[in-house]
């Protein structure tokens, strides 16, 4: 690879992973998740405090889910539900 592509893709780096520091200083992100079977809902906490229960039905990737599968689903390191 030559230097001037190996130099651009560190300071691309650098740049993103400061971007991504600041986000996660500065945006709301998922902290916890717990699924409500009775109502069919999933209760989000978020790292500023606040919280948002969502029918799964609203979550197209959950809606035809079954609620083993729905309670299986946890916080990614970012913030990110899975």
């Amino acid at each position: 690879m030559s230097d001037w592509i190996e130099k651009e893709l560190r300071a691309n780096f650098a740049r993103a992973s400061r971007a991504g520091r600041r986000a996660t200083n500065t945006e709301p992100r998922a902290s916890r998740v717990a699924y409500r079977a009775q109502k069919r809902a999933l209760r989000i906490e978020l790292t500023n405090g606040a919280s948002i229960t969502l029918p799964v039905r609203l979550i197209p990737s959950l809606k035809g889910a079954r609620s083993e599968d729905i309670r299986a689903v946890e916080v990614l390191g970012r913030g990110s539900l899975l």
